[in-house]
């Protein structure tokens, strides 16, 4: 749980440097979501682009909100 609480603490990743002229191939800006009935937010302003030849790794314990980020981006959470 202490490696997930310094994940979670880094506010600003450092972006890589981009290639002139490559766009990215999925660029997801400022998504949010909550569940239940007080509205609990699990993602909050995520925002990433990934450029081709790059991967992209998401971590963290249970219900931190893997699956969501996955959900949200392919268009299976509901708005």
């Amino acid at each position: 749980q202490e490696y997930t609480n310094a994940l979670v603490s880094v506010h600003e990743i450092e972006h890589q440097e981009q290639r002139p002229g490559t766009n990215p191939f999925l660029s997801v800006k400022n998504i949010t979501a909550a569940y239940g009935r007080s509205h609990i937010k699990v993602l909050k302003n995520v925002s990433v682009d990934i450029y081709p030849g790059q991967t992209l790794a998401v971590v963290g314990e249970s219900g931190s909100g893997k699956s969501t980020l996955a959900r949200a981006i392919t268009g299976l959470l509901p708005p």
